[in-house]
């Protein structure tokens, strides 16, 4: 937790302008309507790339992404790897800093800010951030928890009440802890150095810290923070299997195994009653004044 690489504030101009851009030119806000992602951010990269969700346990990875993958037809795509062993708050970062690498966040910001290419990473991380936690809306969220844990009279607050913020909005934005965290000192809440303190053990060690967090978790009843989906699947995996399967394109032994690994059945027999149709109740069905 001792990286907090604090970007110039033109960056986050940047960022803003080409979200804004993409958004308008895709016609994404009325797919997304809701300013705040969450776990949508997954569909939105779905929309990028074929995702391939798989937990690897042994993997510290969060994710990674293959470009440019050449098909039959000629057409070259895009693979985003989600570690599903990981967090689903960490799946969900994971998704919008891929997203960043095939939007080229980083060429972007560069060639507009005069940003040295060496930021490639913080940059794209910055792009996650600002994509899962809005400026506005994410400055109005501490505001509001500020007024819960803050001693007015000291203006001042317990390393205890911060960590509890943190949780709330973990859960609020549904983003990870360090994200969180350094989205705090990006938007001017707190200093850089009070962070780093409370993160790299010279108050707490990070074992209690993580401790605190999953108990603060608990408490407020935030079930989804902190928990792997575990999740096996690729859109349409199982209706290709079952084609290349019938028409014999891949080698048995292959369909067997991708089947296995993602715990696919094999297709199911379908009987020539399942194709007759039946008329549906004009009245109800189709909805008739």
């Amino acid at each position: 937790m001792n990286d907090f690489s604090i970007l110039p504030n033109q960056v986050e101009i940047c960022i803003q302008q080409l979200i804004e851009q993409k958004f308008q030119e895709e016609n994404l806000h009325s797919m997304f309507p809701n300013r705040l992602l969450r776990e949508d951010v997954l569909d939105l990269l779905d929309r990028y790339c074929t995702v391939v969700y798989y937990p690897l346990e042994e993997e510290e990875n969060n994710g990674f992404r293959v470009k440019d993958i050449p098909f039959s037809d000629g057409s070259y795509h895009d693979f985003v790897f989600i570690n599903t062993a990981q967090t689903l708050e960490k799946q969900a970062f994971t998704a919008a800093h891929e997203l960043g690498h095939i939007w080229n966040v980083d060429r972007y910001v560069i060639e507009h800010c005069g940003i040295s290419s060496e930021l490639a990473e913080p940059i794209i991380n910055r792009f996650a951030a600002v994509l899962l936690m809005p400026k506005e809306e994410f400055q109005a969220a501490v505001r509001l928890q500020l007024s819960e844990y803050i001693n007015s009279e000291k203006k001042s607050i317990t390393y205890i009440n911060l960590v509890k913020i943190i949780v709330h909005l973990m859960n609020q934005f549904f983003a990870p802890l360090k994200a969180v965290t350094l989205r705090l000192v990006e938007t001017g809440f707190f200093r850089k150095e009070m962070v780093e303190t409370l993160f790299n053990g010279e108050i707490i060690s990070s074992e209690f810290l993580a401790k605190l967090v999953q108990s603060f978790i608990n408490e407020f009843g935030y079930v989804k923070l902190k928990n792997p989906s575990y999740k096996k699947w690729i859109e349409g995996l199982a209706e290709k299997l079952d084609i290349a399967e019938k028409e014999h394109l891949i080698s048995e032994n292959k369909i067997k195994l991708m089947r296995e690994r993602f715990e696919l059945p094999t297709a199911p027999e379908v009987s020539p009653e399942m194709n007759h149709s039946f008329s549906l109740d004009s009245q109800e069905g189709l909805g008739s004044q």
